[in-house]
């Protein structure tokens, strides 16, 4: 898939510090688009979307997201904060929607599947639901690079927006996100430990 294909495929791109359940994960641009590329396949196999369909999306500010957003990308699909006429809703589990198809996306930092009181009756596990797709997404897909001078490896808290880092990405650079409440020494310390350039 050409999304990423600007990038070097095993540096980490994304890494992902959750401060309230003291995990660390990180990914890869190959494992970012392996991630896109299923749920590439998802939004057109089990949602039956087209190109220039749009999806609403109100999960956290996470790895997760940011793999949504890249394999709405990837599949020519738009997606935004909801309006209320979107058939398909990706939502966290504390978000509502009317859309007729929603997708659930727990907030496990390694993605594991909803406990069943987690999710609505009718609703979708993201986790269950988008892992049945292959890593490989069959059609052509835009490449993201686009040109600029990023900062190689910034640190941002989880309230910073997922196109800050899409932009990190595009422009050949990778993002720590911290989630969870952290300190000025605690987000120094993550800057150290990272090789980040700024925070």
């Amino acid at each position: 898939m050409e999304l990423l294909s600007h990038l070097n495929p095993t540096e980490p791109r994304v890494t992902v510090y959750n401060e309230t359940r003291g995990s660390r994960v990180e990914f890869s641009a190959v494992t970012l688009s392996n991630w896109a590329a299923k749920v590439a396949g998802m939004l057109r196999d089990e949602c039956d979307l087209l190109p220039g369909d749009s999806i609403a999306l109100d999960v956290p500010h996470d790895w997760q997201e940011i793999v949504i957003a890249l394999g709405a990308t990837a599949a020519g699909i738009t997606y935004g904060e909801p309006r209320g006429d979107e058939e398909v809703a990706l939502l966290g589990v504390d978000k509502q929607s009317t859309a007729p198809t929603q997708i659930i996306v727990g907030d496990d930092p390694l993605g594991a599947p909803l406990p069943d009181d987690q999710l609505p009756p009718g609703a979708l596990d993201f986790s269950t639901t988008v892992r049945m797709y292959p890593d490989a997404f069959p059609e052509p897909t835009p490449n993201l690079e686009k040109p600029g001078s990023p900062t190689k490896r910034i640190v941002r808290a989880s309230a910073d927006s997922c196109a800050q880092a899409l932009d990190q990405l595009a422009t050949g650079g990778a993002i720590v996100i911290v989630r969870g409440e952290a300190s000025d020494e605690r987000f120094a310390h993550i800057a150290t430990v990272e090789h980040v350039d700024a925070w």
